[in-house]
């Protein structure tokens, strides 16, 4: 809930009552814009069983046996729908919509990120071995979000820049296969950021290159933080397979 404005005069189909208007302002278009800043303006809540495509390289620092740069990218596509109840309402561009209505709309994430940190999973384990992995550095989101309602599209599309950590831990189950866990997290000053788990299998192709495949929970908040235009926050919720490569040089 916002800080405290005016009630937000909905009748029982949620539009705008004039009469309630008139009271504040002789100008509807003046008022209603009031009205909106006043309103439970809601999140935006993205909940979809996704695919995710990774790609991953590493190689070492000069003269460092385990410490490595890291470029790691994934994307994922995502449909959404939610209700409004009567008494709230969802503003995105600085439009508000009233409840009661349903939305729906897609999702598109993408995040890159290059990191510096030990790496002891990259060689070749032997089987019953286990390897971990710590890096910290820099990550970009980038979310492309559309909203439908009663046939009109509203978009945005934005990058944030976030400070990124990731751990992780490898188990060989043979020479060939590993089994691995990752948390992975980054943030900003804006609020926005990603949190990550993920289960996978990789499988050494060839001594640099493995296949790498899992289930990941993903989660990405954006503009948690209120700004002057009061839209509504958007929490993305991602779970599913993911699949891809991993190319790591000595």
């Amino acid at each position: 809930m916002l800080g405290n404005g005016p009630v937000c005069p909905f009748n029982a189909v949620g539009h705008a009552d004039i009469a309630a208007i008139s009271k504040w302002s002789k100008s509807a278009l003046v008022v209603i814009p009031l009205i909106a800043t006043g309103c439970n303006v809601v999140n935006i809540d993205v909940d979809d069983s996704v695919n995710f495509s990774d790609f991953e390289t590493s190689a070492p620092l000069p003269d460092q046996d385990h410490l490595r740069i890291r470029l790691r990218g994934s994307t994922a596509n995502g449909e959404y729908g939610q209700f409004v109840v009567d008494g709230e309402l969802i503003r995105i561009n600085d439009t508000p919509l009233f409840g009661p209505r349903e939305v729906s709309g897609t999702a598109d994430v993408s995040y890159f990120s290059i990191a510096l940190g030990e790496d002891y999973t990259t060689g070749e384990l032997a089987p019953g071995e286990l390897g971990v992995q710590r890096y910290v550095g820099i990550a970009q989101t980038s979310l492309d979000f559309t909203l439908q309602d009663a046939g009109t599209t509203y978009s945005l599309s934005d990058t944030t820049t976030e400070i990124y950590l990731q751990i992780g831990a490898v188990y060989a189950l043979s020479k060939r296969v590993n089994f691995g866990l990752g948390l992975a997290g980054s943030w900003s000053i804006e609020n926005s950021g990603i949190t990550e788990i993920e289960l996978s299998l990789d499988y050494r192709i060839i001594k640099q290159l493995k296949l790498d495949g899992g289930y990941r929970w993903f989660e990405y908040s954006y503009g948690e933080k209120q700004d002057d235009s009061n839209d509504s926050a958007i929490d993305l919720d991602f779970k599913g397979p993911f699949l891809g490569l991993i190319l790591a040089f000595d």
